[in-house]
């Protein structure tokens, strides 16, 4: 997707990342998803483990350089007037270069998705009515095909009987984003794990899987098993559940 200027907040944004990020200038998480837009364009690097934080890049700084505050300006006590203020120079000079001379180009007709991507970063959010619950998760399923957004970010479609639905660009669980060591499975098992001996007792069908499959998962069962307790934990099979072969006999009209 064509990088576009930053948008009046994502400006408010930067010049705050630029500042050190104060506290108690932001009163919500949706600077978060500027921050993220204003990454994709190279300006700032955003710290992506706790505690959040991020600074101005090189580029960044370049866009800065050449901003003075004007000595003629009244001074301002409250600091998020100070980022608003402030804001406005590097706003200008990103308007100035963007209405420099270019070629004639037909602009090309931006496509829903695309649409949809540009609100969710200047908003974070978007809401619509039930009915529409379908055209979103369509374009969040375009959307994450072409990513259309960072891989540390997911596109959240909220469908709400008793409330707007939304559809929302954020960040992902942390714990989806720990880097994990990886675990070798083996070629063969050795010496079988009581938790692969009571699963093949359990499931002696072997849930319908050909006999390539149903070894691939036995070597993952029992590596997982061997890995939980060599971390310290307590590993066991559950009982198979008593399934009633009668439970359906009275739903169904052909019978009784």
């Amino acid at each position: 997707m064509t990088k576009t200027p930053p948008n009046e907040w994502q400006l408010v944004v930067f010049q705050w990342i630029a500042d050190g990020c104060p506290e108690g200038v932001m009163t919500d998480t949706t600077y978060k998803v500027a921050a993220y837009a204003l990454e994709r364009r190279s300006l700032v690097k955003v710290k992506k483990r706790r505690p959040w934080n991020a600074i101005v890049t090189d580029a960044g700084r370049k866009l800065l350089a050449d901003e003075q505050p004007d000595s003629d300006a009244p001074a301002t006590s409250a600091a998020g007037d100070s980022v608003l203020a402030s804001s406005a120079s590097v706003q200008s000079k990103v308007k100035k270069a963007a209405v420099a001379p270019k070629p004639i180009v037909k602009p090309k007709t931006k496509s829903a998705t695309e649409l949809m991507m540009e609100k969710l970063e200047a908003e974070g959010s978007i809401e619509f009515d039930s009915s529409e619950s379908g055209k979103y998760r369509q374009l969040a399923n375009v959307a994450t095909r072409r990513k259309l957004f960072p891989d540390d970010m997911e596109l959240v479609v909220d469908k709400n009987w008793h409330k707007p639905c939304s559809i929302t660009l954020q960040r992902r669980p942390e714990w989806q984003l720990a880097e994990l060591e990886p675990i070798e499975v083996p070629a063969t098992v050795r010496s079988s794990h009581p938790v692969l001996i009571r699963l093949k007792e359990q499931r002696p069908e072997r849930q319908g899987m050909d006999t390539p499959r149903w070894n691939w998962t036995l070597r993952i069962v029992q590596v997982l098993a061997l890995e939980c307790e060599k971390r310290g934990y307590k590993i066991e099979a559950t009982p198979a559940p008593n399934i009633n072969p009668y439970w359906h006999y009275y739903d169904d009209p052909h019978k009784g």
